[in-house]
This record gives C-alpha cells, sequence and structure tokens, in this order.
C-alpha cells in the first residue's frame, strides 16, 4: 500500500486531503497544514506532503497512545499538555543543536538522563531539586494563563464585526456552544457590550484568583502582559509561527497568539504567603 501511494499521484492527493481533515482540530484546518509543508519547503528545502510526514513520524504510536490514555482519564490532562510543550521544543532543540549550539546540545543530555535516571545513576533528589527550583515569573506565568484563555475563549465567541478577528475589536457570545458549557457559562456572566476577548478573558481570570485567594486588579494584569511583550521580543526573535485561534473560516478572519509554553504555578504560593491582600 506504501508503495501504491508513494507511485500514484491520482491516490496520494486524495489521501493527502483525507489526512488534512481527519487532523484537523484546535483551529489547525488544511490551510494550517499546507503552512506547515510550505515552510518545510521553502525554509529547509524539505519537499515532502503530509502523508509521507504521518509515514515517517517518529513516536507516532505513542503520541496516540498519549491521546487515548488521555481521553480515559489515565493520563491527567495537565500532564498531557505538558507533553506537547515538551515535544513541541525538542524540535527547535534538535535542530539547533544540530547547527553547533551548545545550550540545546547540553539541554538534550540532561533531558536522556532525566527520563533515565536509573541508567545514569541520577539521584532522586536532584531531581526533585530541579523540579522545585526555577519557578517562572509571577507576572509571565499570569499573562500566559490569560493567553491561554483567550485561546479557550475563541471558542465561544465571535467578533461583532465579522470583517475584523476576535483580537480586533469587540466579541459576543456564539449563538451555540462549541466545546465547553461551562466556559460558554462563565463567558455569559462576564460579557458586556463592548468586551474585547482581552477584557473577557482578564475579567473572568480576576475572578478565578480571587476563589483562590488572590487579588489583583485589571491594571496588573495588563502590567503582566505588557511585561510579557518585553519579554518576547528579546526571547522569541528565532520562534517559529503562532499558535492559531479558533475562528470559523470564511465567516470572519482568522488570528493568532504567541506560543505558549508550559509554566509552573510555584509563584501562587510565594504571592499569597507574601503577597497582596483584598483591600
Amino acid at each position: 500500500m506504501r508503495d501504491e501511494y508513494a507511485d500514484n499521484p491520482e491516490v496520494r492527493e486524495p489521501a493527502n486531503l483525507r489526512l488534512r481533515n481527519i487532523l484537523n482540530a484546535d483551529g489547525w484546518g488544511a490551510s494550517t497544514w499546507d503552512a506547515v509543508i510550505k515552510d518545510l519547503r521553502e525554509s529547509h528545502g524539505i519537499k515532502t506532503d503530509l502523508l509521507q510526514l504521518a509515514q515517517n513520524a517518529p513516536c507516532l504510536v505513542e503520541m496516540f497512545q498519549i491521546a487515548a490514555l488521555t481521553d480515559k482519564g489515565l493520563i491527567e490532562r495537565d500532564a498531557q499538555k505538558t507533553l506537547s510543550e515538551i515535544i513541541h521544543n525538542l524540535v527547535r532543540i534538535a535542530f539547533r543543536a544540530k547547527g553547533g549550539d551548545e545550550l540545546a546540545t547540553n539541554q538534550l543530555k540532561v533531558l536522556h538522563k532525566v527520563a533515565h535516571p536509573l541508567n545514569y545513576e541520577l539521584p532522586a533528589t536532584v531531581i526533585k531539586n530541579l523540579a522545585d527550583s526555577y519557578h517562572i515569573s509571577p507576572h509571565l506565568a499570569r499573562a500566559w494563563d490569560v493567553r491561554d484563555l483567550m485561546l479557550k475563549l475563541s471558542y465561544v465567541v465571535e467578533p461583532t464585526n465579522f470583517e475584523k478577528s476576535v483580537l480586533e475589536g469587540p466579541v459576543r457570545l456564539t449563538a451555540y456552544d462549541l466545546r465547553n458549557r461551562e466556559l460558554y457559562a462563565t463567558a455569559k456572566k462576564h460579557i458586556r457590550r463592548g468586551t474585547t476577548l482581552l477584557s473577557l478573558a482578564i475579567s473572568i481570570y480576576i475572578e478565578k484568583l480571587e476563589q483562590e485567594g488572590i487579588f489583583l486588579e485589571p491594571r496588573d494584569i495588563k502590567r503582566d502582559l505588557q511585561k510579557l511583550k518585553e519579554w518576547e521580543s528579546i526571547n522569541l526573535k528565532e520562534e517559529w509561527s503562532n499558535f492559531p485561534l479558533w475562528h470559523r473560516a470564511g465567516e470572519y478572519p482568522p488570528a493568532s497568539l504567541p506560543p505558549i509554553p508550559i509554566y509552573s504555578d510555584g509563584w501562587k504560593k510565594l504571592w499569597r504567603r507574601g503577597g497582596k491582600k483584598k483591600k
């Protein structure tokens, strides 16, 4: 069958189209996969298609297992998110290591040792110390929380003006709930006339923090987002494409946000211990 696909364009092209449609998830439609193929060709001189990528993808079976185990609740959603981000960044790390980047080379070595502690006689205390240290800045963590909420909210809101994306002006609730009834109800509680996707996310996030005993104002979150933009201007110069917000293709323009990494919530413990109290 594989030879048939390789030698027969009339079979291969429909197979690629069907694959793109099957793999459509979280805004990743056929056009996004085509952009990935185009970037590989133009940036790296790799002539390929989605079918060939699927045939040659390493650990594809393990990826399917992760998805199945997560769906059954045998792997936590947060763990799946962590695994996805590690795999996402491994592409960059391996690419830079091949180019002689010392940091990337050491990152690969460290990851291998942490993944195989018995082989390297790596003490559990060393791993625990690393896990308990180096927490992300509270400003960055909160800004990424808001960004992540904006991504989720893009499923339950739409622009009031369909000539603009959900990032370019006021939004309203969709006429129906696409994925998350609980989030839809929360958005309905907070949305007002003139509400933007960002202001909606900030309002919901502040209420969530209050339930955890952390009290902030919208201006605090906006300051966090500004600090994140400053951080990104320094650290994301070589980053790959942004993450697409969900949208109904053909009805209003698409939009995207910079990549959101996995980060620690350790700042919350420090904030509660010596942080702000409600006025």
